[in-house]
């Protein structure tokens, strides 16, 4: 009976695997359609090896390893077609830190210094990307300084150099992951391809790794020199140098190298820590030194700023209670928690280094969620080495130091000296911190829609008091109520239209202020009726007003007809528009117009709905027309019902479209385009309205 089971069991794997292919290999199809090739011939070979699966699973192969070799592969293909999924409902979105560190190797191409204050502002000035893409600060600003260490641009030179999918410099280091972790797994007795339910588990590890570099978190690089370090802990030199790696292109695993150092001296002797110690600083000088040679201030400065950039707080960590003003807590307060936190951890370690042995890979983890931003990824991207040695863990080689008493007597007494340099520096910044709050949003006077995006709030006139004697820069965060809509809340500023270069919000003058602000993006509308509260900030002060939900009446008949607020999203490339293509197009926004560009013949139809009203009126476009070749454009209604809708046809020069809605209709408006050959398109509104 029980060997009824186990066939049972062995055959269950080829034939779940192979069913489930089969069927993602369909969903696949349907989303990416016909003329996807990469998306085809990944339909294609899940399909194959469904099929093969299958036959496997009811032959007497069935435990072999070529089949369980397949179902690896199949899963594997599985969560590279997931991941195009999920990349197709909602599109990568490159993130600051992607950008500023692109932009750092650039720098040192052109022989600059990217952590000289200014540098990597200048590129700034000159890009598109939008705003959402970057950290917001207290002062109404964006973060735009360089501050991690030289490996990151060394590491990007690659990309700019290359002309590389920067999605490759996420993705590789993964496999490179997967890799060592096999290896370790292997080198200590575990074949993972003999354990279905290891191997599964180790696949669902990594699959949440390649998530993270799938959104271009950087904690999957230095992740993966983690686990370099530590999948070759029995050679104290090799640990040494991966650690240095690691600290040379994050500041975050540099808190394991003292941990790593108790443990290369417990399990290697006092010849192992030297040798750990001296390859890590040696690593570490190696890619850092020309750095700060260049310039030491600014390099000190950039390595200490991550402490103190002013960045809003974000996340799920213990700093809620201060950025969301649930209770008042200094920002420093969470700083000298942590490293108070970090000190005692160490301290448990050194003495209790039998119990807490391979614990000490999750300590990252637990001194992180102290941070004032706690971004998921740095928390949970721990989970991949602590896995690593609690399921390839080694036998004890460390002998006992101390007593039970002693170890306990000693460690009391490092921790009463911990808090007692912590304690009074906590005192001291929560003291200054409440001295210095000069901030009261006092109401919202108004709000309306002017650029009448459907079913949003797009402009509020808001009454702060500044108690403060010298000017001051703040910022606007609007945090609703509900779900997270965003990361960073809602951010709010008197320009709309300014850059990620722009680094200062709006400017208040001691007493009573009235501010109009504006949604900063797309991602920052507030939805109409939504409860929330209002925040306004600067790099002391923080002060809040709750308010039900704010309403506008009347009916918006299209949606961003200023086109206003881009979405960056080539499918939907505005609130309450649509973008059909053949061919290939290219979108790039601009402050109120939208530049299409096609390098070939195609046809392009930009549609919104109409919602009837009680009145007539006009929406008009000037199309500006770069082309060799005549472009047809035309502004209609897709049922016939409007009137004056306009077209025309046109070579390197302009025209402006009209289409009047009649009362009381609805439906939709298209913009349609039809090129013979490449060309470029700037479509500008010019008039809407009754």
């Amino acid at each position: 009976m029980a060997s009824v089971e186990g066939a049972v069991s062995r055959r269950l794997l080829p034939l779940g695997t192979g069913l489930f292919s089969m069927n993602l290999a369909w969903v696949s199809w349907a989303i990416f359609g016909y003329l996807d090739t990469a998306s085809l011939a990944l339909v294609w070979s899940l399909f194959s090896l469904g099929i093969a699966l299958i036959v496997l699973s009811a032959s007497e192969s069935y435990g072999s390893r070529l089949t369980t070799w397949l179902s690896y592969l199949s899963l594997a293909l599985a969560i590279a077609a997931a991941l195009s999924i999920v990349g197709y409902f909602h599109p990568v979105r490159i993130t600051d830190e992607v950008i500023i560190d692109r932009y750092a190797a650039i720098a040192l191409l052109h022989r600059e210094d990217p952590y000289r204050p200014g540098v990597i502002g200048s590129y700034l000035q000159s890009s598109s990307y939008p705003t959402f893409w970057f950290t917001p600060t207290l002062d109404g600003g964006f973060v735009t300084a360089f501050i991690y260490p030289g490996l990151v641009p060394l590491y990007f030179l690659l990309e700019v150099a290359l002309h590389l999918n920067p999605l490759v410099l996420y993705e590789v280091p993964v496999a490179v992951s997967f890799t060592a972790y096999y290896l370790y797994m292997r080198k200590n007795g575990i074949a993972l391809e003999e354990r279905y339910d290891l191997m599964l588990f180790s696949i669902a590890l990594f699959a949440e790794l390649a998530g993270f570099a799938f959104y271009f978190s950087s904690a999957t690089i230095w992740i993966m020199f983690v686990i370099l370090s530590l999948s070759s802990s029995e050679r104290p030199s090799i640990s040494g140098i991966f650690s240095g790696l690691a600290a040379s292109f994050n500041q975050i695993p540099a808190l394991l190298v003292p941990f790593l150092a108790v443990f290369h001296f417990r399990e290697n002797g006092r010849k192992g820590l030297i040798r750990y110690l001296a390859l890590s600083i040696v690593s570490f000088s190696v890619i850092n030194g020309p750095f700060l040679a260049m310039s030491p201030g600014s390099f000190i400065h950039a390595m200490e700023h991550s402490l103190s950039q002013g960045a809003i707080g974000v996340g799920f960590g213990v700093s809620e209670l201060s950025f969301l003003a649930l209770a008042s807590i200094a920002p420093r307060v969470f700083t000298i928690a942590l490293f108070a936190s970090y000190s005692m951890l160490l301290t448990a370690y050194a003495l209790w280094y039998e119990r807490l042995r391979l614990s000490f890979v999750v300590f990252p983890a637990i001194v992180m969620f102290l941070n004032y931003r706690v971004l998921p990824e740095y928390v949970l991207v721990w989970s991949v080495p602590a896995a690593m040695l609690a399921l390839g863990r080694k036998p004890l080689r460390a002998h006992r130091v101390a007593g039970t008493l002693r170890k306990k007597a000693l460690a009391a007494s490092i921790a009463v000296l911990i808090l007692v340099v912590a304690v009074p520096l906590g005192l001291h910044s929560q003291e200054a911190y409440e001295k210095s709050q000069d901030l009261k949003v006092i109401s919202i006077r108004s709000y309306s829609d002017p650029y009448n995006v459907t079913g949003y709030i797009t402009e509020m006139d808001v009454s702060v008091l500044y108690t403060g004697t010298q000017d001051t820069y703040v910022g606007f965060r609007i945090i609703p109520y509900g779900e997270t809509m965003n990361a960073n809340g809602l951010i709010w500023t008197p320009d709309p239209m300014k850059g990620a270069a722009d680094t200062r919000g709006a400017l208040l003058r001691p007493g009573y202020n009235n501010v109009t602000i504006f949604p900063q993006s797309y991602v920052d509308l507030l939805p109409d009726g939504r409860p929330f509260r209002l925040f306004v900030t600067d790099n002391t002060s923080i002060s809040f007003l709750n308010s039900g939900g704010l309403s506008v009446s009347g009916v918006t008949p299209v949606s961003d007809p200023e086109l206003a607020y881009p979405t960056y999203n080539s499918k939907d490339p505005y609130p309450g528009w649509l973008a059909h293509s053949n061919g290939t197009w290219v979108f790039h926004y601009h402050p109120g117009y939208l530049e299409a560009v096609s390098e070939g013949p195609g046809n392009l139809d930009l549609q919104t709905r109409v919602n009837g009203t009680e009145a007539s009126w006009t929406l008009s476009f000037i199309i500006s027309v770069n082309s060799t070749a005549p472009v047809s454009v035309e502004l209609i209604d897709s049922q016939g019902s409007y009137v004056n809708a306009s077209q025309g046809q046109v070579e390197d020069s302009s025209m402006q479209l009209s289409v009047e809605v009649t009362p009381g209709l609805g439906g939709n408006v298209s913009l349609r385009v039809s090129a013979v050959s490449g060309c470029s398109l700037d479509i500008r509104p010019a008039a809407y309205g009754g």
